[in-house]
């Protein structure tokens, strides 16, 4: 039944290639550079709100102890 319709033969061009090449790249680039972007301002949101407890005299791991902080002067 199928073989009355010949079927179309599509063949691309080297070019054509070249340019999903290219397009595929800049694609992986543009992510990878927004895959660092996002991981270094979470790094630095982390980093300051860390430095930001030091400052209050409070840290994560202060802040869920039982024992009172004497201080030794």
């Amino acid at each position: 039944m199928y073989e009355d319709f010949p079927q179309p033969k599509f063949y691309m061009r080297s070019s054509d290639w070249r340019l999903i090449h290219r397009a595929s790249f800049s694609l992986a680039m543009v992510s990878l550079l927004a895959l660092t972007i996002v991981i270094s301002y979470t790094a630095l949101t982390l980093n300051n709100r860390r430095q930001n407890l030091k400052v209050l005299g409070t840290t994560t791991t202060d802040s869920h102890s039982t024992t009172p902080k004497v201080d030794s002067k």
